[in-house]
């Protein structure tokens, strides 16, 4: 089996990235410290399934988590199970994403707070120190 050939897209294009997400997914020997060390050097016994939820699922984690799944529970297409982890996927980047952009706004409006408040502080600095014995301000006409 050629690796790079099944990589062929709509376009006619073949794509070493997706290339090796492959192999990660059909050999444990290219998978990364990481992914052996959350998924072990299992390999799913059915290639031509194993492709099939790889072309959904597409990045290595999220295929042999599918494929965890349909080793799992037998009732599962590898269309369902595909599909169920991209979804999960997307929803934890989707959650991950606002929780950084709130974050985010949190720290962008404290920084104005702070600005504000250092205005006030200085304004009424500036208000107090300038008045004269007559309530005069630093600005009174001369």
């Amino acid at each position: 089996m050629k690796v790079l050939g099944l990589t062929k897209s709509h376009d006619g294009a073949y794509s070493a990235f997706r290339a090796g997400n492959l192999l990660n997914i059909l050999y444990a020997s290219f998978r990364t410290t990481e992914q052996l060390e959350r998924f072990g050097d299992w390999v799913y016994d059915n290639r031509e399934t194993a492709i099939v939820v790889w072309k959904i699922a597409f990045y290595t984690e999220n295929t042999l988590e599918a494929l965890k799944r349909l080793q799992t529970d037998p009732s599962l297409t590898p269309q369902v199970a595909a599909q169920s982890v991209v979804a999960e996927a997307e929803a934890e980047t989707r959650r991950a994403w606002d929780e950084r952009n709130q974050a985010a706004q949190a720290g962008r409006q404290a920084a104005v707070d702070a600005e504000v408040e250092r205005v006030a502080s200085g304004q009424a600095a500036a208000t107090a120190g300038g008045q004269g014995s007559r309530g005069e301000g630093s600005h009174a006409k001369l």
